[in-house]
Formats: C-alpha cells, structure tokens, sequence
C-alpha cells in the first residue's frame, strides 16, 4: 500500500474517530489539555523518522517514533504539550543516522485539535 493511500485511510480513521467523539460527547478534546501534532517536512528533507519527547496530556514526560513517509505526517492518537523535542533520523523507526534536533512550546490549549510543525 503506498503511502498516499496509507494517509488516505488514516485521515479517515481520525475523521470517524472525531465524529465520534462529537456524537458520543463524553471524548476530551486534544485542543483543551494538549496537542496532537502534524509534522510538516520540506521536499528536500531526508528525514525519515521522528522520536518526539515530552509531556503529555496527563502530565507525564513520554517519547514516542513516528515514521515520516510524506510531506505532511499526522502523529494521531499522541497529545503533548509544553516543551516538546524532536529527534530527526536518517531511517524509519528512529534508525540509522542522527539528522539533527529541535525544540519548540506546544500550547496546552489552542482554537483547533492539531498544531502544526514545520521544519
């Protein structure tokens, strides 16, 4: 399956999973107590991978691995908030080389449930 159509199902499984919390009412929402992020990678980013590190929604200090097939990677299900790092790789699953790091603030409340990255 390639990786357009992989961000195709993801984006609708996030769609149904957000429908459903509208429906259902009882579903905390990643704008009140912490982000969800969308890692935006320039063209020439060779980038394949994400370790990203920091607090998350219930205040404790987590790092997770993402991989980063596409311009745009929606890192769905993850809240953080506060101080944040990211740890870029040469190879997915956080593999192969060390690319570089960054860090930025994600905002414990914000008007929308994602908050974008760009590097």
């Amino acid at each position: 399956m390639g990786w357009a159509r992989k961000a195709m199902v993801t984006a609708g499984a996030v769609a149904l999973a957000v429908g459903g919390g509208i429906a259902t009412g009882g579903t905390a929402w990643a704008g009140t107590n912490g982000q969800q992020i969308v890692y935006h990678k320039s063209g020439d980013n060779h980038t394949r991978s994400v370790r990203v590190s920091g607090t998350n929604q219930s205040g404790a200090r987590v790092a997770r691995c993402f991989d980063t097939p596409g311009s745009g990677n929606w890192f769905a299900g993850w809240w953080w908030k506060g101080d944040v790092t990211f740890d870029r790789f040469g190879g997915s699953g956080c593999t192969g080389s060390h690319v570089d790091g960054f860090g930025l603030t994600v905002p414990v409340s914000q008007s929308e449930d994602w908050y974008h990255v760009w590097d």
